[in-house]
């Protein structure tokens, strides 16, 4: 393999005191002899070698999978491979993803070296020469890199928050090259404990799966050129609690630098908790949950035997996920009893002063620098909880369901006037009683200005959760970045429903046997990645919708700008109304100025933006 090598450094600062500056080898070019372009040199371990695989989309990739990208012990910040230590020895067989990190659901392959990534690549594209006999300079490919979803303790980058490893099915269509990481989840991958910090470098304990995609990061700008991929062209992107992480990383300083592009589906637009919460409240649920640690001393820092330390480290990793605290999941949270005042889960990310020196909120609230100022869109579904709701309201009558939810919010103690408002807005006020049609105020007043729809009591359901969880935060999110970033800051919702039923969830649901049937929560991945066969056999128009967000996030992959799109605010403005989300449906794409604004005034006025709304 013919080279051209430049050197670049990297900073990756860990703890206040300690900054490790690498020298790093990589390839000024990208040049391979098309007869071998599945052996790829890269830094620091030396050559891999992948595989030739027919994506779902009837096209040819080269693909390289489970590259070790880092390694990492229990608890502790990753660190770089390190020849005749830690990397491989002769070529590594890039054919197989390796084991997922270890998580509390499931039953496939796990393990706690789970640090793997892996590579999607055009065959021979875009060649500058014709001629296949002799090495030819390709072209570089924005690369998109994906992380997935799982609340932060399931998944991995190839399994069903990823579409089942589909990231491969965008490299030819979107002209890209696919990068997808795993990280570490959980219990293994955010704990935070007084114990482990005084145990950990940084003096700080949490956020080792954020730390583990930095790293990942790293690797991609060292080692992306040899695959074709353009370092100087990176784009972070993620669904659910992978676009929470891309969120992560915008706040992050030690992420700066390593894209240019970031891109929220339907990430969880609050973090607003503390490394200190965490250690005396939140996180101590773990050690109830093992009681052959729970009762040492949560003081000791030392190595002695006896410690708390040395306890947890000694355990086997199966115990550690199985003590994960029911409040870890909020998927458990998607119904009604987001109303009951003992409603919550556990923040998971959290503000350690140093990965994440602030709040969102605080971040981009105009009275600091921001650590990555790149163009950014953030998404989410309209009736994200259709995803695995937590009551079933298909079968409700008018009148019931609004019994349903003014039993649900008196239970909450939520005063007479929040319950009457919320029927107001979404159509459930007694004078509006015919069963057959729903009255949606409009989104611009008040009073008598109605709309009629048909009536669909889950999908009311579905859109009320949602906007009290996750839209009305998302909304509140963006007024901020767009007057805080100088890039464009871009906000889509998703109202396109699947062609048929879409049953592929259903392992997922509380409700036995329910098909999400409206724009559920990842509808958006799924049409990205092109499906997910067998499971759910797209047709009409789920394959227009794939062919639009496709179009769509190409452009921005390359340009950070969508030109059929509007900025969520104008540069000059000043006025929070004038907000516009892009809605996105087939056939029609529009914009829709105030989107939910009545009912997004409702809820943060009580509260549910800085307390009900999505963590993780």
């Amino acid at each position: 393999m013919n080279l051209n090598i430049k050197i670049v450094q990297f900073v990756t600062i860990y703890a206040s005191s300690v900054i490790l500056l690498i020298t790093q080898a990589i390839p000024e070019i990208y040049k391979y002899n098309s007869t071998d372009e599945l052996s790829i040199s890269t830094f620091p371990c030396g050559l891999i070698k992948g595989i030739f695989e027919n994506n779902s989309d009837g096209n040819f990739v080269r693909a390289f999978y489970g590259i070790p990208y880092t390694t990492a012990k229990r608890w502790k910040p990753p660190t770089q491979l390190k020849i005749n230590e830690t990397c491989w020895n002769g070529t590594f067989e890039a054919d197989d993803p390796g084991p997922a990190c270890y998580q509390h659901k499931g039953n496939g392959k796990y393990s706690e070296n789970c640090l793997h990534l892996h590579v999607w690549a055009p065959r021979n594209g875009n060649s500058t020469k014709s001629s296949l006999k002799e090495p030819y300079q390709q072209q570089l490919l924005p690369v998109a890199f994906y992380l997935h979803g799982g609340s932060l303790v399931e998944g991995s980058a190839v399994g069903a928050q990823a579409a089942f490893g589909r990231e491969n099915n965008i490299v030819n269509s979107m002209k890209v090259v696919s990068v997808a990481c795993n990280y570490r989840l959980g219990v293994l991958g955010f704990l935070s404990l007084k114990t482990l910090s005084a145990n950990d470098p940084r003096g700080i304990s949490g956020n080792y799966g954020l730390l583990d995609i930095i790293e990942a990061l790293h690797w991609v700008q060292m080692n992306i050129k040899s695959f074709g991929g353009d370092p100087t062209k990176v784009t972070i992107y993620g669904q659910s609690s992978g676009g929470t992480l891309v969120l992560a990383l915008m706040a992050s300083p030690f992420a700066n630098g390593l894209f240019v592009g970031a891109v929220s589906m339907s990430g969880s637009p609050r973090l607003n908790s503390t490394l200190k919460e965490a250690e005396t409240y939140w996180h101590l649920e773990v050690l109830n949950n093992l009681p052959q640690c729970s009762n040492k001393d949560q003081q000791t820092s030392k190595y002695d035997n006896g410690t708390l330390y040395d306890c947890l480290m000694n355990l086997k990793p199966e115990m550690l996920v199985q003590a994960q605290p029911y409040d870890w999941d909020p998927k458990n949270g998607w119904g009604t009893n987001i109303f009951l005042k003992s409603y919550r889960y556990a923040p998971l990310l959290l503000i350690d002063g140093k990965t994440i020196p602030r709040s969102f909120s605080e971040t981009w609230s105009g009275k600091f620098k921001v650590p990555n100022d790149v163009p950014l869109i953030v998404g989410a579904t309209a009736q994200e909880i259709d995803f695995s709701p937590g009551n079933d309201t298909r079968n409700f009558t008018k009148q019931q369901f609004s019994q349903f939810m003014i039993n649900a919010i008196d239970q909450g103690g939520f005063p007479n006037i929040f319950t009457k408002r919320l029927l107001d807005v979404y159509g459930l006020m007694e004078e509006n009683n015919d069963d057959n049609q729903l009255f949606i105020s409009s989104s611009f007043s008040n009073q008598s200005l109605l709309k009629k729809l048909p009536w669909y009591p889950q999908k009311l359901f579905a859109t009320i959760i949602s906007d009290a969880t996750e839209i009305c935060s998302t909304r509140q999110l963006l007024l901020k970045l767009s007057q805080s970033l100088k890039s464009n800051v871009y906000g889509y919702i998703v109202t396109q429903k699947t062609a048929k039923p879409f049953c592929a969830l259903s392992k997922f649901q509380i409700v036995k046997g329910y098909c999400s049937l409206y724009s559920f929560h990842a509808i958006d991945m799924f049409a990205l990645f092109g499906w997910i066969k067998p499971y759910y056999n797209a047709s009409g128009k789920d394959l227009t919708f794939t062919t639009l967000l496709r179009r769509r996030f190409q452009e921005f992959f390359y340009t950070g700008n969508i030109h059929r799109w509007n900025t969520f605010l104008t540069k000059n403005d000043v006025d929070s109304l004038s907000y516009q989300f892009n809605m996105l449906h087939t056939p029609i794409e529009n914009i829709e100025g105030g989107y939910k604004l009545n009912a997004c005034n409702l809820f943060d006025q009580y509260g549910f933006n800085k307390n009900k709304s999505w963590v993780n």
